[in-house]
């Protein structure tokens, strides 16, 4: 409230003044400080990016299917820890827990791991992905862990890193986080636009015993920009025909049905693959009869003139090929393109009791399915 008070021989007027202090206050910077036995703050950013990067779309691939390489956002410092005088000598429990920012609209299998699949924000509905983390803990790695929680629930890392320190000393937690992209629509080829968005958050933890401590002031977003993922059409390998000469086998080599004679390995070639793929799958299928598609054993054509005899094909240990079953190219690098061979064997195999001297051949035919 202000007045103005008459004198008789002057008026005086009265100024208030606010401290200038009072205008300061919250401008110093300070980093923000979280945890129990370790005080820790952001080293950096509270974002980490994935870098730009072009993903080819195999041909096969089918809605539900991920393709295309993981996606690194780089191991950098996360957050800065140093130990509380009160708590120097602790063991304490560290890891690193994340949550997805969208409810999972899938699940898939990969490399032996379950992942849920999320849709990459809203603005690219034809995309999905899949994500997995770890972080190093003053230098020691956990292992990676597969992302399967529900959106905006946190999930615990699959190991913890034990920290001893005395009061005063600090430690590093980098963290690093993987995303690998999963098609959700047919709609999804080359020339779709990615919208930008947020793939996890995630935070620092400490536990001693069953006490534990949960940084939530100091997140870290793992962030898509838009723009930064384009896709472009992807190539096939090129696999030429083979042609595998068996040796002469005299008769009184075959001992009794099931024998196998004149085996003989060959290779499938698989030249100028491209990079990206998830996998690349071939099945063999033959042109003659089945007589043990478990076992890989063809018929022979009806030019031959041998009799009591079939064609086996087995893989480069001698374990049977199943007929019409698709096997993977197991050596496929994803991250380059390159040459690779599949090695196999081929051989007679007798079906009867008696084996008729002449002419054996057979064909199969091999497809190649790009996922």
């Amino acid at each position: 409230m202000s007045r103005n008070i008459a004198f008789p021989r002057r008026i005086a007027h009265y100024v208030l003044m606010l401290p200038l202090t009072l205008l300061l206050l919250g401008t110093s910077g300070a980093a923000l400080a979280e945890g129990i036995w370790d005080n820790c703050t952001l080293a950096g950013s509270s974002y980490e990016y994935y870098p730009p990067t072009t993903i080819p779309i195999p041909r096969d691939i089918s809605v539900g299917d991920p393709f295309g390489p993981w996606i690194t956002a780089p191991a950098t410092p996360a957050w800065t820890c140093t130990r509380t005088v009160a708590s120097s000598g602790t063991a304490v429990d560290v890891y690193v827990d994340a949550a997805p920012r969208y409810n999972p609209i899938g699940s898939l299998t990969l490399d032996g791991e379950t992942y849920s699949y999320y849709p990459a924000g809203t603005a690219t509905p034809q995309l999905g992905y899949i994500a997995r983390w770890r972080a190093s803990v003053d230098g020691v790695y956990t292992p990676w862990t597969p992302q399967t929680y529900a959106g905006g629930n946190y999930k615990a890392a699959l190991g913890t890193i034990t920290v001893s320190k005395t009061g005063g000393q600090t430690y590093g937690i980098n963290l690093e986080t993987q995303i690998r992209l999963v098609k959700r629509s047919n709609a999804l080829g080359p020339g779709t636009t990615i919208g930008t968005f947020d793939a996890m958050l995630t935070r620092f933890v400490q536990r001693v015993g069953t006490v534990r401590y949960s940084g939530m002031s100091t997140l870290r977003t793992s962030r898509v920009n838009g723009g930064n993922i384009s896709f472009g059409a992807v190539g096939t390998c090129t696999t030429p025909d083979v042609n595998v000469v068996l040796p002469d086998a005299p008769r009184d080599t075959f001992t009794g049905i099931g024998s196998n004679v004149g085996e003989t390995p060959f290779n499938l070639l698989f030249n100028n693959c491209p990079a990206g793929l998830s996998r690349i799958q071939y099945t063999l299928a033959p042109t003659t009869t089945v007589i043990n598609a478990a076992d890989g054993v063809v018929a022979l054509n009806a030019a031959s003139t041998a009799r009591g005899l079939g064609i086996r094909v087995s893989q480069g240990n001698g374990t049977p090929l199943q007929l019409n079953t698709g096997y993977q190219v197991e050596s496929y690098d994803p991250s380059q393109a390159g040459n690779y061979r599949v090695g196999l064997r081929a051989g007679y195999r007798q079906t009867e009791a008696n084996v008729v001297a002449g002419s054996a051949a057979t064909a199969l035919t091999m497809s190649v399915l790009y996922r």
